[in-house]
């Protein structure tokens, strides 16, 4: 937005410019004597109101095939006596003048360093700062007899705006030239009348003729559609009828000016219409000179020539700028956070009042500061790589810790986006205060450490329990049946031979329930309790269940891995065998696998655990995997990891199984224990 505020100003300011050139050309066209003196005054004008570096009107000379130089203004640096431009079809003449003369239609070229066609001349335009040209040809009649020659300093100059002008001024100029070849048949007074009565009368813009005390004398058509006053209405009237009384001091003054002999050049201001309506123009205006009778042979003002121009739709696009530009301050202003817009340089062009606010320094102060000097240690190297992120791909967004002038620090979210503002890379981007935030989040991961400790603490106590139940099965349970087992044994080998055959099949009957009992015991132990987890490690242990997993399913098992160094804390590696336990569990019962594979890895401070198979998989977001007791057992393993601080990552598809993921972060030395 506030490039378009920019862009209409200089739009505005353009204008302007152009308008005092048409202005100064009409003017030049209606008073000067001489063809010659015509040209020299356009070439002037278009060069010290136009912002053009050099301006030159050539005349074809159709004996020697050139086109010759017959006025000049700018700096040329003697340019035209070291440059040949013809008229004819030699390679000389198909540049831009050449090609203008020829097919009488102007040539624009906007970049003429680069422009294939202004080959021959590239080197003498670039030595004197020439970057664009345009060529308009002149007109004697049907006859194209010259051109009009124009340079500018600046690449891309001559836009829609400026081509028009320079087109009218051709225009101007090729039918002065056709009253000037009048002259030298009907006489000069003459052909000076209709020469200045047509192009008042052809002109956009209101002329007004007066005497020295403001009675007019001259009305146009354009002056009748302006201020809607028929010519016989007009002349013979005071001019002070269409000037507000407010302004009429000022129309006294300049009137004097103009009877001094100065010309006015255009300057803003009101005018009354018949139908009482108020009309902002820009007026400019010029001495008309005539005989003195006093002094026989020399001439003195006897009027002023007014040229209005209608400026009520540029002043419309001025007020709509200024709307445009309160709007967007107001926005700017209202905005709860921080807003700043700087170039690629570092130089903060513009910052809302907030920013001076939060920050506390003045408005002074932030011209000098770079957009890093609000930041500390990291978060200025962050910031600064973010910049330079967004200058290079577009935007970008970091959070950092803004620190104001007494030192305070508050940690805030910023965006960046680049834009160019009057040709160069700038950013733009707002800061959102974000302590609330921060300190929410703060709250969050408190309350989400205690759940984690506590859910741990669970574990812990499960662990114990289980540790505790193992070993009374052990202690208690399993030494009775191993007495009752050695009992059944004496029994039998103490029978006579009569009960012995009688007896003994029952003896090993039970004798094998038994042993089948003792077995079962061992399995709801190892349960429990992982056996070896404590002397052996992780990996060791996990293999072994799975060993005895893949023997009971009849499942092909694959167990490569390494063993961490150092080993995992016991409620770590404990939560890592049940969720390797359960995920076992759900290949065998559920997914009906055949291979069941077991992966361990520690690297770059990581250590992974893999529990895959080739089973029927399914999609982890479906509603039925998260339902009965296997979306439970997937809710089991998920709190177990997120107890240790780990990640779990469920990959499943129908047709290639299931892979369970669990990484946690470890550190440790370098060197692992691989165990295969």
């Amino acid at each position: 937005m506030l490039h378009s505020i920019d862009e209409t100003e200089t739009q505005l300011q353009r204008m302007d410019r152009l308008y005092s050139v048409l202005v100064q050309v009409n003017q030049a066209t209606v008073l000067s004597p001489t063809r010659e003196a015509l040209f020299h005054k356009v070439c002037w004008i278009l060069v010290e109101y136009g912002d053009l570096l050099m301006a030159w009107i050539g005349w074809g000379n159709e004996q020697t095939g050139l086109l010759e130089p017959v006025a000049r203004w700018g700096d040329d640096s003697d340019y035209l006596h070291k440059v040949l431009i013809a008229i004819d079809d030699r390679p000389e003449g198909r540049g831009p003048s050449g090609t203008a003369y020829r097919t009488a239609r102007h040539f624009v070229s906007n970049d003429l360093l680069n422009d294939p066609s202004t080959l021959p001349w590239r080197n003498e335009a670039r030595a004197r700062g020439y970057l664009a040209s345009a060529v308009f040809p002149l007109k004697c009649g049907q006859r194209v007899c010259g051109t009009l020659n124009v340079y500018a300093r600046e690449a891309g100059f001559f836009q829609e705006r400026e081509v028009g002008l320079l087109l009218n001024v051709a225009q101007d100029l090729s039918f002065a030239l056709d009253y000037f070849a009048r002259l030298e048949v009907q006489g000069k007074v003459q052909a000076h009348l209709e020469r200045y009565s047509a192009i008042v009368e052809s002109t956009g813009d209101a002329v007004v003729v007066c005497t020295l005390d403001g009675v007019v004398t001259e009305w146009n058509a354009a002056a009748e559609r302006m201020f809607g006053y028929a010519a016989k209405e007009m002349i013979g009237q005071p001019i002070a009828g269409l000037i507000p009384a407010e302004h009429r001091q000022e129309k006294m003054e300049l009137f004097a000016r103009v009877a001094e002999g100065e010309a006015v050049s255009a300057r803003e201001t009101v005018r009354i219409r018949k139908d009482g309506t108020l009309l902002p123009v820009a007026v400019a205006l010029a001495p008309v000179m005539g005989p003195d009778p006093a002094q026989p042979g020399n001439s003195r003002v006897t009027g002023v020539s007014a040229i209005y121009r209608d400026i009520s739709r540029r002043k419309l696009a001025e007020e709509q700028a200024r709307r445009e530009y309160t709007f967007s301050e107001a926005m700017i202003e209202s905005m709860p956070g921080i807003l700043y817009f700087y170039n690629d340089a570092g130089e903060m062009l513009r910052w809302n009042r907030n920013f001076s606010v939060v920050s506390g320094y003045s408005n002074e102060e932030m011209r000098s500061l770079h957009p890093t000097d609000f930041f500390r240690g990291e978060d200025r190297e962050r910031v600064a790589a973010r910049i330079q992120e967004v200058f290079e791909q577009g935007e970008a967004t970091v959070e950092a810790d803004f620190i104001a002038k007494d030192g305070t620090a508050t940690p805030y979210f910023f965006t960046g986006r680049r834009l160019l503002f009057d040709g160069s890379p700038c950013l733009v981007g707002v800061g959102i205060d974000i302590s609330r935030r921060k300190a929410i989040e703060a709250d969050l991961e408190a309350h989400a450490a205690l759940l984690q400790a506590t859910y741990r603490r669970l574990m812990e106590v499960q662990e114990n329990e289980r540790r505790g139940l193992a070993r009374e099965l052990h202690d208690t349970i399993g030494q009775e049946l191993t007495a009752l087992s050695l009992n059944l044994t004496l029994i039998g080998q103490s029978l006579p031979a009569p009960l012995q055959e009688s007896l003994g099949h029952r003896l090993d009957d039970s004798q094998k329930l038994l042993e089948d009992t003792m077995q079962h015991l061992r399995h709801i132990m190892v349960e429990l309790r992982p056996p070896g987890i404590d002397e052996l490690g992780l990996f060791a242990a996990l293999r072994e269940h799975a060993r005895r997993v893949a023997q009971r399913s009849g499942c092909e098992l694959v167990a490569k891995g390494q063993e961490p160094v150092p080993r995992l804390p016991p409620a770590t590696a404990i939560a890592l065998f049940r969720i390797a336990q359960e995920a076992l569990n759900n290949s065998v019962k559920h997914a009906r696998a055949t291979v069941l594979e077991i992966h361990c890895r520690h690297e770059d401070g990581k250590f992974e655990l893999q529990v895959a198979d080739n089973g029927h998989g399914f999609a982890p977001g479906a509603r039925r995997a998260l339902t009965g007791l296997h979306g439970m057992g997937m809710t089991t393993m998920r709190e177990r990891a997120e107890a240790i601080g780990a990640t779990l990552d469920i990959r499943s598809d129908a047709a290639y199984g299931t892979r369970i993921i669990v990484t946690l972060p470890h550190s440790g030395p370098a060197g692992t224990r691989k165990e295969n």
